[in-house]
């Protein structure tokens, strides 16, 4: 068994946290996706990252794809989808 937690700070900087941690056991996939240093809606883009890397790998384990050969491709798609 494995107990997994996150803790992010915002810093001295920044009046509110825009960093993103995800655990998913399935995937055994622990990520984290740091914000956009106080551009607006930073912390929607750093989930939306994380949710669209899950989505992917998720979907590339359904199509027996292994680690860590999905990796690469799940940051791309990420990317991809704050850009769009």
């Amino acid at each position: 068994m494995l107990t997994v937690c996150s803790r992010t700070n915002p810093g001295v900087l920044r009046p509110s946290n825009e960093d993103a941690a995800m655990w998913d056991p399935s995937l055994a996939l622990l990520a984290v996706a740091d914000g956009m240093g106080g551009h607006n809606a930073g912390e929607v883009a750093s989930r939306m990252a994380l949710d669209a890397m899950r989505a992917f790998l998720r979907e590339d384990a359904a199509d027996g794809l292994t680690w860590p050969f999905g990796f690469r491709p799940a940051c791309s798609v990420a990317a991809n989808r704050l850009m769009t």
